[in-house]
């Protein structure tokens, strides 16, 4: 069986107490300053563990140019760590010659 109010439906809201809406405010306001916390701490880690893979990465090509044999192994490496195309090159030798 269905039970209909007589009321208007705009009449049966009705708003809830004063301490519940502060109640929520707060709550509200705790989550908001949560997320933000969240948002600041996710990126210094994030920050952080990418500085510390790009100096790792630095250390491992470093140490890679010393075992290279020879220093044209040496400074086409440790060039070659600094260029991002493999064909520009800060230590290439020049293929034109002077007249």
């Amino acid at each position: 069986m269905t039970v209909y109010d007589s009321r208007g439906s705009l009449d049966a809201v009705v708003a809830p107490p004063l301490w519940v809406c502060a109640l929520l405010g707060v709550v509200l306001i705790a989550a908001g300053l949560l997320a933000l916390g969240d948002l600041a701490f996710a990126t210094v880690v994030s920050v952080k563990l990418i500085g510390l893979i790009a100096i790792a990465a630095g250390a491992f090509e470093i140490a890679h140019a010393f075992w290279t044999k020879g220093w044209g192994g040496f400074l086409g490496k440790s060039c070659s760590a600094r260029s991002t195309s493999p064909s520009v090159s800060c230590c290439s030798p020049s293929r034109s010659r002077a007249r």
